[in-house]
């Protein structure tokens, strides 16, 4: 069974990417299609068999990709995923647009419908052009939340926005979690602290965290 797995951008590292290295291990020979891809950026995944778009021959662009959010359509969708019995995209943008056969199942592994076009487009969409924009993108990202034969949502929050925001139902499955490593420990847990783990980005909110405590 020829299998492709797609994501949207493999240009950082995050608990999002930790999931693509689980992925990987299921399907290690696996082709990989993504919008742009930084290996220095993103080093586990320099061994996996990546193909990329024309995006990523532009060093500014591997990183700073938040600047063309328009041409993303037409990237995924230029991708040519004929001969695959099995697609997985996974992300939370663009990555389940890509055009697949008939014949060919396609599951969309969704981390959240996009944030800046639904649950948090007040923090994003802040001027006039980035709302034109957001406009286009979003008639777009309803086309492309049909494509997937199946949808499968990382929570209960995430498959309930899938049902607000495309209409469909889901199942879920919740991202591993390396047991070996994170196990309840009383010593650990009972003590004078809070801890958070998070990328510090503004919709994860952590100023507002930090004010509370």
């Amino acid at each position: 069974m020829r299998v492709a797995l797609v994501y949207d951008r493999l240009n950082k590292l995050g608990g999002a990417e930790h999931v693509l290295t689980s992925f990987h291990i299921l399907f290690p020979q696996a082709d990989w299609y993504t919008s742009v891809w930084d290996p220095s950026r993103a080093p586990f995944s320099r061994h996996w068999r990546v193909h990329t778009s024309w995006l990523s021959r532009i060093p500014f662009l591997r990183t700073h990709h938040e600047f063309i959010p328009y041409l993303m359509p037409f990237v995924f969708e230029s991708f040519d995923l004929r001969g695959y019995d099995l697609v997985i995209s996974i992300g939370s943008a663009e990555s389940k647009g890509v055009l697949t056969l008939p014949d060919t199942t396609h599951l969309n592994y969704c981390l959240t419908p996009t944030r800046y076009l639904y649950s948090h487009k007040e923090q994003y969409l802040t001027t006039p052009i980035h709302r034109f924009i957001a406009k286009y993108l979003r008639a777009w990202d309803q086309v492309a939340s049909t494509r997937p034969d199946t949808m499968i949502a990382i929570s209960t929050q995430v498959k309930k926005r899938i049902k607000k925001y495309y209409n469909r139902n889901s199942e879920i499955i919740f991202p591993p979690v390396d047991t070996n490593r994170f196990k309840p420990s009383r010593s650990v847990l009972v003590g004078d602290y809070f801890l958070t783990v998070s990328r510090l980005v503004p919709y994860k909110n952590i100023d507002v965290l930090v004010k509370a405590f």
